[in-house]
């Protein structure tokens, strides 16, 4: 698992440090619920997510995000 994880954070860092508008969404575990249209977006450790989101909610997630600049350059978490 190391070189994932070695691969995941070199992948993020040349993300962060670009000139372009970027938006990283972590996620946890996926499942095949449903969309429920409950997304909740945050940061890991305040309480603001929790640990699972629908396929479908995440992808309407990472679409809405195209014209949404609320988490421009930012890394928030998502679940329902």
């Amino acid at each position: 698992m190391r070189p994932a994880y070695e691969e995941i954070v070199s992948v993020a860092r040349l993300v962060r440090e670009s000139n372009t508008d970027w938006t990283i969404v972590r996620v946890s575990m996926l499942n095949n619920k449903p969309g429920s249209g409950k997304i909740r977006a945050g940061y890991l450790g305040k309480k603001q997510v929790g640990t699972n989101i629908s396929r479908v909610d995440l992808a309407a997630f990472i679409l809405a995000q195209v014209q949404d600049a609320t988490y421009l350059r930012q890394a928030p978490a998502v679940s329902n």
